[in-house]
């Protein structure tokens, strides 16, 4: 699940949402393509209101040393139980 936090932007980071609603529109403009120019709405919405769209932290798996692993799939050699001391 996307965790969504508004109000919570650097200022420098809703400059460049704004520059890059710029660079939308403009591209719209230039090629004709005015429904492109729809774009321009959400990222304009998302620098006004200062969304932060985050993804979930995802536990990482635990580096283990490749000996380490190599040790772990040898076949251990089991002593029958009359040898045990």
């Amino acid at each position: 699940m996307l965790k969504v936090e508004v109000m919570n932007l650097s200022p420098g980071r809703i400059v460049l949402r704004f520059y890059l609603m710029m660079a939308v529109v403009l591209l719209a403009g230039f090629t004709g393509i005015w429904l492109l120019g729809l774009l321009a709405l959400p990222i304009f919405l998302s620098a006004i209101l200062a969304v932060k769209v985050r993804l979930p932290i995802t536990k990482t798996a635990k580096r283990v040393p490749l000996e380490r692993q190599r040790e772990a799939a040898r076949p251990q050699a089991s002593t029958p139980p009359s040898v045990r001391a």
